[in-house]
């Protein structure tokens, strides 16, 4: 008896070595550019992050839901509230946001990376990616 495979189960290559679904060769390029640029910005900007326009409005919903203030409906969903608490920074914006910020930025780029590769693209293409790293939001 014959087993037939689904057609849209993506096929990888499996003669290439990776490291958490990128080429190895990406990965480490990856890897290095983005140590290079987190060290980068935590010695020029000393005193990042800063407050933005709408930052006020996270912090109420962080203190709301850490009940420094009085239960009020949210206008905010809960995710980068609930960030700003875990990092203490729902008064006001701390150094932990500011890296665990960078480390999302990192895994974005990185599960981008990810999908591609399995649409075949090429490691030129995986590297110009990693590119986009140092251009932080």
């Amino acid at each position: 008896m014959q087993t037939t495979t689904d057609a849209a189960e993506p096929t990888q290559d499996r003669s290439r070595p990776s490291l958490a679904g990128l080429p190895r060769g990406t990965a480490c390029f990856y890897l290095v550019l983005f140590a290079l640029a987190f060290i980068a910005y935590s010695l020029l900007w000393h005193d990042a992050p800063y407050n933005s326009g709408d930052a006020a409005g996270y912090q109420r919903a962080a203190q709301v839901l850490t009940g420094q203030r009085s239960p009020e409906l949210l206008d905010r969903v809960p995710g980068y509230p609930l960030l700003l608490v875990l990092t203490g920074s729902s008064s006001s914006p701390t150094r932990a946001l500011f890296y665990v910020s960078m480390l999302l930025h990192f895994g974005g780029i990185w599960m981008l990376g990810v999908a591609l590769n399995a649409t075949g693209i090429g490691e030129r293409a995986l590297r110009a990616l990693g590119y986009c790293y140092p251009c932080l939001p």
